[in-house]
C-alpha cells in the first residue's frame, strides 16, 4: 500500500526502529558481485566472441567494481551460462497441464 506523509500507520518505535533497519539491509558481497556479473553477462560473451583476452576483460570488470580472479571469473562465466541454457530449456518445456483451446466465441454466432 502507497500512503501519504500524513497517512501513514501508526507504529511503536520499535517496529519502526525494525522497519529502518530491515530496510537498510542489503545483499552480501557474493550475491552482489553475481548480479553484476549476471547483468553484463551478454556483454562479456559478446567481448569473448571477438577474442578479447579475459584478462581484458577482467580489468574492466575491476574499473566498475566487480573485480574476480580468473578462476572466480570462469567459475562465474560456466555457472551462468548453464544457468541460462536451464531458464532456457524451462521456457521450451511444454506444459504439463495443457488448456484444450475452445470455440466459445464462435458458439450461437453467424459468420456470413
Amino acid at each position: 500500500m502507497n500512503y501519504e506523509a500524513n497517512e501513514l500507520p501508526s507504529m511503536d518505535s520499535d517496529a519502526l526502529d525494525i522497519a529502518e533497519a530491515l530496510d537498510a539491509l542489503t545483499p552480501d558481497e557474493r550475491t552482489l558481485k553475481r548480479e553484476m556479473f549476471r547483468n553484463q553477462f551478454a556483454r562479456i560473451e559478446a567481448a569473448l566472441a571477438r577474442k578479447v583476452p579475459k584478462v581484458k576483460i577482467l580489468k574492466v570488470l575491476a574499473k566498475i567494481g566487480l573485480s574476480l580472479s580468473a578462476n572466480t571469473f570462469n567459475k562465474m562465466l560456466d555457472a551462468e551460462r548453464t544457468r541460462r541454457q536451464q531458464l532456457h530449456k524451462d521456457r521450451e518445456k511444454p506444459d504439463d497441464n495443457p488448456v484444450e483451446p475452445t470455440n466459445d466465441d464462435d458458439q450461437g454466432v453467424r459468420h456470413d
